[in-house]
């Protein structure tokens, strides 16, 4: 099976893949991201946003070059990472967008005033 080759849980993944109405646990999606990229090659960045990024692709690869257990530790941190600085950039851009629109009411409020 598929979560057989990525070496991870086949009840998480089979969670992961069938549950769309559960959270996914980050830690587990991250094993998982990183198994696909150090077993398949796939870039991280377009698992994760669905965009590809041949920069990171590249770097990926050449991290996933080391077979040994350091090479896994070393892409898997690689992962989190991105995947942290996509999460910081989505909490920004959240609060960003909703002092906007707080303003932005603010705003309207003052003018039906």
């Amino acid at each position: 099976m598929v979560a057989d080759a990525l070496g991870v849980s086949r009840a998480d993944f089979r969670r992961l893949v069938e549950d769309r109405e559960r959270a996914v646990e980050a830690s587990f999606l991250i094993d998982v991201i990183t198994a696909l990229v150090y077993e398949a090659g796939i870039d991280p960045q377009w698992l994760l946003t669905g965009e590809y990024d041949a920069a990171m692709h590249r770097q990926a690869l050449l991290i996933g070059e080391d077979r040994s257990a350091r090479g896994v530790r070393a892409l898997r941190a690689f992962v989190l990472e991105q995947y942290c600085q996509l999460q910081s950039r989505a909490m920004f851009f959240g609060l960003f967008t909703s002092k906007l629109m707080k303003s932005r009411d603010v705003r309207r409020s003052m003018k039906t005033r």
